[in-house]
């Protein structure tokens, strides 16, 4: 599964709006500045002085607020007369200069960019954002927040699965221990008492089942849905980072065993009975010692 895929089964983020997406710390879309990879994030510090420049995206009309940088070398060694150079030859600057921020932007909101002219009167409510690029200062600028583009960069897509808020986060996992059938006599039947051989004890793989959404076992990590089986899992569950989800769903391996303590007998999510594993004649039973 790809890291946005497990993102969206898990409570944490299966209801995040567009909006809370594009306020988290770990939001971050990769992208190209010409040739160069870089990513746009939130800007660390709103820039206060900015040229504003209207532009239409989509067939919407924004303010998009660019801020000194020498990166754009002309504009930066005019920046404090810029209000004295008349517009169309500031525009034209902002054409040839900034021409990568702006194919960056049209690239990214994937909707083609249009410069209109000088922006003039009062800004919109509008996102501070940096295009970080891998070597010199981040490029800071300003755009007009809107429904269509708080949408188009709130994608769990963008999520940044490398962020510490984002791997260190906990998430519930339960140790599913065996898989099998009984007629529903002897599910009736169990009591008190009774030990159950289970061969996939000592033959199956332990698996594990995440936040009851997710099957993590030896494939990797997949969705989890009810098979119609009786399960045996772990009654106390117990916990790992997102991170190591993560890392494991790239890189599989077979779950290491690990000494179970209290058990219980499930299906379809009902506990039909509770106990613990024990040996007997050479093989691991599920000892049963009380009824769900």
């Amino acid at each position: 599964m790809k890291p946005s895929e497990i993102l969206k089964l898990l409570p944490q983020w299966e209801h995040a709006s567009s909006a809370d997406i594009v306020a988290s710390p770990a939001w971050s879309v990769p992208c190209r500045m010409g040739e160069t990879a870089c990513t746009l994030k939130a800007a660390e510090v709103v820039p206060s002085d900015t040229l504003d420049v209207s532009i239409v995206l989509g067939g919407t009309e924004y303010v998009l607020s660019i801020a000194d940088s020498p990166v754009f070398a002309d504009l930066h060694s005019l920046w404090a007369n810029r209000a004295d150079v008349p517009e169309p030859i500031l525009l034209a600057l902002v054409e040839k200069e900034c021409g990568m921020l702006l194919q960056t932007i049209e690239n990214v909101v994937r909707r083609e960019l249009k410069v209109l002219g000088v922006a003039k009167g009062k800004k919109d409510e509008s996102l501070s954002l940096a295009l970080d690029v891998s070597e010199g200062q981040p490029i800071s600028f300003m755009l007009s927040s809107t429904p269509q583009l708080v949408r188009a960069f709130g994608q769990l897509a963008f999520i940044d699965v490398s962020n510490p808020i984002v791997r260190d986060a906990r998430i519930s996992v339960v140790r599913d221990m065996a898989a099998f059938t009984l007629s529903a006599a002897d599910m009736m039947s169990i009591a008190p008492g009774d030990a159950l051989i289970v061969p996939e004890f000592d033959s199956s793989p332990a698996r594990l089942i995440a936040e009851s959404r997710l099957l993590v076992d030896g494939n990797g990590v997949s969705p989890y849905a009810d098979d119609g089986l009786l399960h045996i899992v772990e009654s106390a569950p117990g916990t790992v980072t997102l991170g190591w989800l993560l890392d494991y769903a790239a890189s599989p391996s077979q779950i290491p065993s690990a000494e179970p303590g209290e058990i219980k007998l499930v299906a379809g999510g009902r506990t039909i009975a509770v106990g613990k594993v024990e040996r007997l004649g050479g093989q691991s039973v599920m000892k049963v010692e009380s009824k769900g």
